[in-house]
């Protein structure tokens, strides 16, 4: 980033990898949960690349993406209001690029998903309903041609469940949910990264059951949760936290069948685990 300025000083073609590098420097210092830290770099990435903009067009889907982690930093930082205008923003301008050029779909329905995560937490979920059914429908299409983008649909299907059991509508969020089971089990069979996301939609699946009173059958996703976060924790204590939630919803699970005996070993050991996290802190 040093050099980039030093070079931009001069010479204004430097520029934009002048924002490139204010915008990786913006989502090292996120990752680290620098999250104050990181959203200078990120706002300087935004004004560079909206002065390139108003002479060159091309570099719209550039000021877009640092939009949209601009949306996301004041999202990590609860600054809500802004986050909004920031990631409207950059859906306004892929909407347009869209329209000459569908490469940038897949950009659009980020940007919707981001929206939709965001209209949540502002407890507007009718509109996050919209925006997601819609990021839905985008991924959908983009996934039939290519198969890179079935993770994203898995995502946007996941919380758009989620969505709907807000919403008090948990028949509906019946088939999304088991939809996003189903492509996460498909990406994790040539791809084991991908087993905590197949966790985690069987972890909402299983929840999901229980709300419409279907015990017996929330039984089963949770504990097929519960032994692959268990597996992924023996190499990487990171899951840790995940296998301990897992295993007291098993609990949860087999309390609400009234087998209590059942209950008491998960929620002991999910106790273990969370007690032994907080004494390292």
């Amino acid at each position: 980033m040093e050099i980039y300025r030093e070079l931009g000083k001069n010479n204004p073609e430097f520029l934009r990898d002048l924002a490139g590098s204010l915008n990786n420097l913006g989502g090292r210092y996120s990752e680290l949960g620098h999250r104050q830290e990181a959203l200078a770099p990120t706002l300087e990435a935004v004004e560079i690349r909206r002065e390139l903009a108003k002479t060159n067009p091309a570099f719209l889907g550039d000021l877009a993406r640092s939009l949209s982690n601009l949306g996301i930093q004041y999202g990590n930082l609860a600054r809500r209001q802004e986050a909004l205008v920031a990631t409207q923003e950059a859906i306004g301008i892929r909407r347009e690029l869209a329209k000459t050029n569908p490469v940038f779909l897949g950009d659009v329905a980020t940007s919707l998903s981001n929206l939709g995560i965001q209209y949540s937490e502002l407890g507007r979920r009718q509109e996050a309903l919209a925006l997601t059914q819609e990021a839905v429908g985008i991924r959908r299409e983009l996934a039939m041609t290519n198969p890179s983008y079935l993770r994203d649909l898995a995502t946007s299907l996941s919380n758009l469940g989620i969505l709907y059991s807000e919403l008090g509508r948990r028949q509906e969020a019946l088939a999304p949910t088991q939809e996003a089971v189903e492509k996460h089990r498909e990406i994790a069979k040539t791809n084991l990264a991908f087993l905590g996301d197949l966790a985690t939609s069987l972890s909402n699946l299983g929840i999901l059951y229980g709300e419409l009173g279907r015990r017996q059958e929330a039984l089963a996703p949770t504990q097929e949760a519960v032994g692959i976060h268990n597996k992924l924790a023996k190499t990487n204590p990171a899951f840790l936290g995940d296998l301990a939630t897992s295993l007291s919803n098993l609990g949860g699970r087999f309390s609400e069948m009234g087998r209590r005996e059942e209950a008491f070993s998960p929620t002991l050991q999910a106790v273990g685990i969370r007690r032994g996290d907080c004494q390292k802190r």
